[in-house]
């Protein structure tokens, strides 16, 4: 038994994880769920899925899973540190492309095999610099696999008490978020108030100087950048 599921909470139990039931499990997400603007699908590079996916969303763009990837690069490459890491999860994460190139160099120092793996899995598919779609933090899909471990116990269940613990897990989910969003009085969630704040902190440390009415010169200690607007 396959329990199929996505990040906008729908769910199917199929026999297995195949191409009928992915095929199955997306025509009733459509039906269900419509279409979006900007929508996009975010999954392990699992070529049923993707080809489902496509047959039932032919205009929608689907990307790959930036840690999905990283496990398939360490298992061609061998290679696990610290550093490898971060310019990886640098990579995928850089707004611009001239900051994508500047890390993908530093790539090719270590190891030019990192840069023709990557390139082969398709830069638009898990480089958002690249991305045809504004997809902001949704890079992975840890979503599905976190609520997967989170009923891991629920899956050994027969089918309806199965439904019924998945059912009874999302609704405590919900109330806690709900509570702690009647109790945030920031405009922001407390997390991204609190790094909005200590950026703001930061910048009075700045010294910003006008040569022209358009062009300015900021200062931040040693740093020094040139703002044109």
């Amino acid at each position: 038994m396959g329990l199929i599921r996505s990040h906008l909470a729908a769910y199917g139990i199929v026999d297995s994880e195949n191409d009928d039931s992915w095929l199955w499990f997306f025509e009733n997400f459509k039906n269900a769920f419509g279409e979006r603007e900007d929508m996009c699908f975010v999954s392990d590079r699992n070529k049923r899925i993707w080809n489902a996916t496509a047959a039932v969303y032919p205009e929608f763009r689907h990307y790959a899973c930036i840690y999905h990837l990283w496990t398939n690069l360490l298992k061609k490459t061998y290679r696990d540190t610290e550093e490898v890491r971060t310019l990886f999860f640098s990579l995928a994460k850089a707004y611009t492309v001239q900051e994508f190139d500047e890390l993908m160099k530093m790539m090719d120092q270590i190891n030019p095999k990192y840069r023709a793996y990557l390139q082969k899995a398709n830069y638009e598919k898990w480089s958002r610099a690249h991305s045809l779609v504004k997809r902001t933090w949704t890079l992975t899909s840890n979503i599905a696999e976190s609520l997967n471990n989170a009923i891991l116990v629920g899956r050994r269940l027969p089918v309806v008490p199965l439904l019924e613990f998945v059912r009874k897990t999302i609704e405590a989910w919900n109330e806690k978020h709900n509570e702690e969003g009647r109790n945030t009085t920031t405009t922001l969630a407390s997390k991204f108030n609190e790094m909005l704040e200590d950026n703001r902190n930061l910048s009075h440390r700045m010294l910003v100087r006008a040569s022209t009415i358009h062009l300015h010169t900021i200062t931040d200690g040693a740093k020094r950048f040139t703002l044109y607007n």
